[in-house]
C-alpha cells in the first residue's frame, strides 16, 4: 500500500467513489469511554500494531486513551474511533499503519505524536461493540 496517501485517498483507491462521506470531527466533545476497559480486545491489537511498525511511544499512549466518538459514515464495515475532540488533518498529522492486521485494515491517525482516531474497516467484532456503545 502507497503510505504517502492520505486516509482519505487511500480509502477512496479501495472502494472508489461509493466510500465512506468525507471525515467529519467526533460529534462528543468529551471522553465518552476508556478503549482499553470498554475494548480490550481492540486495544490490544493495536498496540500490537504500533509496536510492529517501531512506534513504541504510541504503543504506551494506548493505555491512556479515552474514546470521544465513532466514525457515522454509515459505511458498515467502519469501526473508526476519535481518540480526541480535535481529529482534523493539519501540520504535525501523520498515520501509522495503513495495512491490514490479522483483524481488519487499521490506519492510527497522530497529530503532534497524540494518537487522535483509530481508523478500523473489516473487523466485525469491532464494528457490533462499538454501535453498541455509541449507537
Amino acid at each position: 500500500m502507497d503510505m504517502d496517501k492520505s486516509p482519505e485517498d487511500l480509502l477512496r483507491s479501495i472502494f472508489g467513489d461509493e466510500g465512506p462521506a468525507e471525515p467529519r470531527p467526533p460529534r462528543n466533545g468529551t471522553p465518552q469511554f476508556q478503549l482499553n476497559r470498554a475494548l480490550p480486545d481492540f486495544a490490544a491489537e493495536a498496540r500490537r500494531m504500533l509496536v510492529r511498525c517501531d512506534e513504541a511511544v504510541l504503543a504506551d499512549q494506548v493505555d491512556d486513551l479515552w474514546v470521544y466518538d465513532r466514525c457515522r459514515c454509515g459505511m458498515e464495515e467502519c469501526a473508526t474511533v476519535y481518540t480526541s475532540a480535535e481529529t482534523l488533518q493539519r501540520p504535525g498529522y501523520r498515520g501509522v499503519g495503513g495495512g491490514f492486521t490479522d483483524t481488519g485494515y487499521v490506519l492510527i491517525d497522530v497529530i503532534n505524536e497524540r494518537i487522535v482516531s483509530i481508523e478500523t474497516l473489516w473487523y466485525p467484532e469491532f464494528v457490533k461493540a462499538l454501535t453498541e456503545l455509541l449507537p
